[in-house]
C-alpha cells in the first residue's frame, strides 16, 4: 500500500499519493490555502497503511486530531487539548465535505498537529508529542 491522503472539501473526495514528507508538507500547505480561501476548514486523513491513519484539521489556527488503529483499543483516539476540559466551545470543519463539530478541548494548536502528522509519516505509529484520550 502507497501512503496517501484522502480529503473533501465538497462533493470530490480527493486522494492524493504521498511520496514523502516534504511533499506530505507541501500538500497540507496547499490543502490550507484552500480552506482559508473557502472560510471553512476541512478534515485530512493521512493513511500509511492497512493498519493505521491520522486526521488532522487544516485552515484554521487549531486542529482537531486523531489516531486511527485497527490494532489498538479503542481504535479511534482523539487528541487532548490545551484548553479546559469543561469550555463547552465547539470548532466547526468540514468532516467528509460535511460540517461538523467538535469540541475545542479537543483542539491543539496546528504546529503541534503538524508535527504530530510528520511523527506519524516517519515512524507510521502514534505520535508521542500529544495527550491521547484513551
Amino acid at each position: 500500500m502507497k501512503p496517501y491522503v484522502l480529503c473533501q472539501r465538497n462533493v470530490t473526495v480527493e486522494t492524493i499519493e504521498i511520496t514523502s514528507s516534504n511533499m506530505l508538507e507541501e500538500l497540507l500547505d496547499r490543502l490550507t490555502i484552500l480552506a482559508k480561501d473557502d472560510d471553512m476548514p476541512f478534515t485530512a486523513q493521512i493513511i500509511l497503511n492497512d493498519d493505521s491513519g491520522i486526521l488532522i484539521t487544516v485552515g484554521s489556527e487549531i486542529s482537531h486530531l486523531e489516531f486511527y488503529s485497527a490494532s489498538q483499543r479503542p481504535p479511534i483516539v482523539p487528541s487532548i487539548g490545551q484548553w479546559n476540559i469543561g469550555e463547552d466551545e465547539i470548532v466547526i470543519a468540514l468532516h467528509g465535505g460535511v460540517p461538523s463539530t467538535v469540541q475545542k478541548n479537543s483542539c491543539v494548536p496546528i504546529e503541534h498537529a503538524r508535527d504530530a502528522v510528520k511523527q506519524y509519516f516517519a515512524t507510521g505509529k502514534r505520535p508521542t508529542n500529544m495527550n491521547w484520550r484513551e
